[in-house]
């Protein structure tokens, strides 16, 4: 891949993930199940742009993923590992969330209406869609234009943040880096349970505290 190419291929992923996530944003609105079709249609329309774009330099990519993996994983236990980095994911978010709020003296409390449906859909809707567009789409695909793994990180992760409003930002934007780490660090074949499955917990959590609230 030339600097050319690399150049035009971040460009064009920043712009589809972007554009496509703000428009499933102004048309979702509110959590109803007509808004959740119309944010999940516009998701798999970017995932699938961006997967036609990985195609574009497979051999390379996918050589050096493997080859990664095989090294990162080696003399480890799959499972036990997987599990280890869901936990150790979804804690240090928690922790994120709880520091911030307490830091910035944040007490408001999100409106409680269809409490049950935003929490279902927050945490087995939302978590899918939000990472196969930040995670397996948008920084798979930078990750494939062989830059330092700090850039694709930084960059997803400001792209999550701006999606967010008030103390949300910084929250998003730490959590992203952390998505975006568990990524990484995962082998392939466990990278979207990881980043799901933590990500889905978090949710979990902040939902179960406001229902207790």
């Amino acid at each position: 891949m030339t600097f050319t190419e690399k150049r035009i291929f971040v460009i064009a992923s920043v712009l589809i993930s972007f554009f496509t996530y703000l428009a499933a944003g102004m048309l979702a609105g509110k959590v109803v199940p007509w808004s959740t079709v119309q944010s999940v249609a516009a998701f798999v329309c970017a995932y699938l742009m961006l997967s036609l774009m990985m195609k574009r330099f497979p051999e390379e990519a996918e050589n050096e993923i493997v080859t990664g993996d095989v090294q990162k994983d080696h003399g480890t236990s799959g499972k036990p590992r997987l599990v280890r980095t869901v936990v150790l994911s979804s804690v240090l978010m928690l922790c994120v969330n709880f520091a911030l709020s307490f830091i910035v003296s944040d007490t408001s409390v999100p409106d409680r209406e269809d409490l049950l449906l935003r929490a279902v859909t927050g945490v087995f809707v939302l978590p899918a869609m939000e990472e196969y567009l930040f995670r397996h789409g948008y920084l798979k695909a930078l990750l494939r234009g062989n830059f330092p793994e700090y850039v694709p990180i930084i960059l997803q992760a400001v792209l999550f943040a701006s999606l967010h409003k008030g103390v949300g930002i910084p929250v998003a934007f730490i959590c992203g880096i952390i998505l975006g780490m568990t990524y990484v660090k995962t082998d392939e074949r466990h990278r979207f349970i990881a980043v799901y499955a933590s990500h889905a917990i978090y949710n979990g959590v902040l939902y179960a505290v406001l229902a207790l609230t």
